[in-house]
């Protein structure tokens, strides 16, 4: 964190915002107006607790975070002291600083800039299709809430045919024989929109056919604003649009299949 500026700290994303949004849908443009690329309304939310509470009486809801970021945690314990991280479309979350707060080498990898730093931490602008990356350099691969949006013109970026693909036959490349994916994706009744894709069974097992599946976690999310752990087959039949987010997410830890 050394060295920011202060237009650096006020266009850094908070934990809260990351997490737990105070909102209804005509409050979220109010929230997010921006001036010379700050978001003065969410800045003082963040700061002043009377004013974050009013905001929380209109309506509140979790994202989808709130679930995928904790889990990795529990997966930890597979590591071992010197493992080599690797976060993908790392530049809106925590999880890159929390790693390496905890001792871990961790490289992140955003096609946007990230101000803040870490010794234990190294950034790279990049594409994630194309990685700049030796291969099998990586012990455990990050992709929370990422794979989704590759190859579709959301953040951005140009769209392109099968970009998750893409993207995947890249993270397996990167990825040791031995090595760890954490994969979060919006799961549900599948579709693609303006802005991610939302797989299905069908969809996810095609994409991740060359890795062996350790764990797979399901949870639903229930009136906007609490989840709970739920099945494929109950998730395929709940909708996830643009207007109401995600409402269902699939977490999967893999392994590369051996050749």
């Amino acid at each position: 964190m050394k060295g920011l500026s202060l237009l650096d700290f006020l266009q850094i994303r908070d934990y809260f915002q990351e997490v737990f949004n105070g909102r209804t849908a005509w409050l979220t443009p109010i929230i997010h107006f921006k001036v010379f690329g700050v978001k003065p309304v969410l800045f003082f939310l963040l700061r002043i607790p009377a004013l974050r509470k009013m905001f929380l009486s209109v309506d509140w809801r979790t994202r989808e975070r709130i679930i995928e970021n904790n889990l990795l945690y529990c997966f930890l314990d597979k590591l071992h002291e010197r493992s080599q991280i690797l976060d993908i479309g790392y530049a809106e979350s925590t999880v890159s600083l929390e790693l390496a707060s905890m001792g871990y080498k961790v490289t992140g990898i955003d096609m946007r800039d990230f101000p803040m730093t870490h010794p234990n931490f190294s950034s790279v602008i990049g594409n994630i299709c194309q990685m700049p990356f030796k291969d099998e350099s990586f012990d455990l691969i990050i992709s929370i809430s990422t794979i989704e949006h590759i190859g579709i013109s959301s953040y951005g970026m140009t769209a392109f045919p099968e970009g998750d693909a893409k993207a995947i036959k890249e993270i397996l490349r990167c990825l040791k024989p031995n090595g760890l994916f954490y994969l979060t994706v919006p799961f549900g009744g599948t579709q693609t929109t303006a802005w991610q894709r939302i797989y299905n069974s069908q969809s996810l097992n095609s994409l991740l056919r060359d890795f062996e599946i350790l764990v797979s976690k399901y949870y639903r999310r229930y009136q906007y604003k609490f989840w709970l752990p739920a099945t494929a087959e109950e998730l395929e039949k709940v909708p996830s649009t643009v207007e109401e987010g995600v409402n269902g997410v699939a977490i999967k830890l893999c392994s590369p299949r051996s050749k």
